[in-house]
């Protein structure tokens, strides 16, 4: 689609839109119109009755005022089409729409595709739109079947025949190979194809899956086994050389193992989906309508809870993996390199929870580094990986603690974490982590680089680098003092001697 605005002379009405689009989530929007444009790449919807498309109309009409907004064309009646993806240039294009008075931020106006050619006179409804935050309420149950919709679009991208299982996979399952899954993967695909392409799940398309969902259900369970144990084991590996051990050893396998798991939850996932939709034709009837339910809900389920250990188990190797990179790359398998491994459970994470990057390791660039540079920064990359927490790092520095110890300084937004050098560097463990609403005094003598610190936890003190710049040092402290708290429970009450005297003083 261009991002190209047609304004005629006499600029299009409400009652003119032939299309309505209407986000739901980021980059996705549902269709509404008598038919889907071609210019348009739209997602028919998988699995949805008839009853379940005139809620959304309903709940479009009742929020965008939809049943006015759309004229009839060709004869054909206003229904939801599907489900498009918002390309960068295709919301470029929206955003050039006329916002439309008093309807709630809708927009509208005619847009032309990339040969210049008019498409339609489209309505469109950001997500931000109050009108569209009245859509989403207005659909009371159909918010869990866009949900699934959604899942389904962005699964569809992502299923890959290109699966390779471990020896030790196919020791479990007695197979020889993993051809037959592979063939089955390959057919789930074609048959969603198939069925995006006329907007139905026919006998023939379903044909090719029935009967095969086994094979994907035994060697999910399989997988889904070894995943959860490769995270208990990881989790048990109590000091860092232990879990440098369990890398060396399980790092590949347990990648290869948890990228099998993804393609394979989601190729079952897809073959559910066909099912409800082939159901939902074959059996109107509301015992028909039951299953399709109960299929969608299983399903659903089923998916958020093999994901929800994919998901842990990436995240916490990548931390891992990027803690091993720093304190000495070496090969893995058929990896290079930690790092190298580690961009592969980041690339298995991202393709599940693509709205929620991984923990980034690079220099926060609003940071202030004070102390040796390469240990400092060396030290900011380490401290997520090490949480596992996403935290905006305000200060980082080197320091001496009063035992005349290294250490490191670390202020946070809603913390501070005080760690000796040699339990953060060689074990990975922080000393102390001060949380901010315990601080109450920070004292730091005029002319000296030391700092005191009382909070409720305890009382440290700590002096800045020796060769880093008075004003930074200066700084510094006033940070330190603008964390400090001190609840109005813990101001003391003056003495009742003292309060008669004062109202005495006020008589007089």
């Amino acid at each position: 689609m261009s991002d190209s605005l047609v304004q005629g002379e006499q600029p299009p009405t409400s009652e003119s839109a032939e299309v309505a689009l209407i986000q739901v989530a980021e980059d996705v929007a549902l269709v509404f119109g008598a038919q889907a444009p071609a210019w348009l790449d739209v997602q028919p919807l998988v699995g949805v009755t008839a009853e379940e498309r005139r809620q959304l109309v309903d709940a479009a009409a009742v929020s965008v005022g939809l049943a006015n907004a759309l004229a009839q064309v060709g004869g054909g009646v206003t229904a939801a089409q599907g489900l498009v993806h918002l390309a960068p240039e295709t919301l470029a294009a929206l955003q050039t729409l006329t916002p439309m008075v008093g309807t709630g931020g809708n927009n509208l106006g005619v847009l032309v595709d990339a040969a210049g050619k008019i498409g339609h006179v489209v309505r469109w409804t950001p997500a931000a739109a109050p009108s569209a935050a009245t859509f989403v309420a207005s659909m009371g149950t159909s918010v869990a079947l866009i949900a699934i919709q959604i899942q389904l679009a962005q699964i569809s991208k992502k299923v890959d025949a290109n699966i390779e299982l471990t020896k030790e996979v196919l020791a479990e399952l007695t197979w020889q190979s993993d051809a037959e899954l592979k063939a089955l993967i390959a057919d789930v695909r074609r048959a969603y194809g198939e069925a995006m392409a006329i907007g139905a799940v026919t006998e023939e398309i379903y044909a090719e899956v029935r009967g095969k969902a086994h094979l994907l259900d035994k060697s999910r369970r399989t997988l889904l086994a070894r995943v959860t144990s490769y995270s208990e084991r990881l989790g048990n590996a109590g000091s860092k050389d232990a879990r440098r051990k369990w890398l060396i050893e399980n790092a590949e396998k347990s990648l290869a193992d948890l990228q099998s798991l993804v393609q394979i939850q989601q190729s079952a996932y897809v073959v559910r989906a066909l099912r409800a939709e082939f159901v939902s034709g074959a059996n109107p009837t509301e015992r028909g309508q039951q299953l399709v339910t109960r299929i969608r809900d299983e399903a659903r389920t089923e998916y958020d809870g093999t994901m929800e250990q994919v998901t842990s188990l990436a995240d916490h190797l990548q931390r891992q993996l990027g803690l091993m990179a720093e304190d000495g790359d070496r090969k893995l398998g058929r990896f290079k390199s930690a790092r190298e491994a580690r961009a592969r459970a980041e690339l298995i994470r991202s393709g599940i929870v693509s709205n929620l990057p991984a923990l980034k390791t690079e220099e926060p660039t609003s940071a202030v580094l004070m102390g040796v540079p390469e240990k400092v920064r060396r030290a900011v990359r380490m401290l997520p990986l090490i949480t596992g927490r996403r935290e905006h790092v305000q200060l980082a520095s080197t320091c001496t603690t009063e035992s005349s110890s290294r250490a490191l300084l670390f202020v946070l937004d809603e913390r501070i974490v005080l760690t000796a050098e040699r339990d953060f560097f060689n074990s990975h463990v922080l000393t102390h982590e001060i949380d901010g609403d315990s601080i109450r005094y920070v004292r730091t003598p005029t002319g000296t680089r030391l700092v005191e610190m009382a909070t409720t936890e305890g009382a440290f003190s700590w002096e800045w680098p020796t060769g880093e710049m008075w004003k930074i040092v200066a700084w510094a402290n006033q940070l330190l003092a603008s964390r400090m708290r001190l609840p109005v429970a813990e101001v003391p009450a003056p003495p009742e001697s003292l309060g008669r005297e004062v109202e005495r003083a006020i008589q007089t």
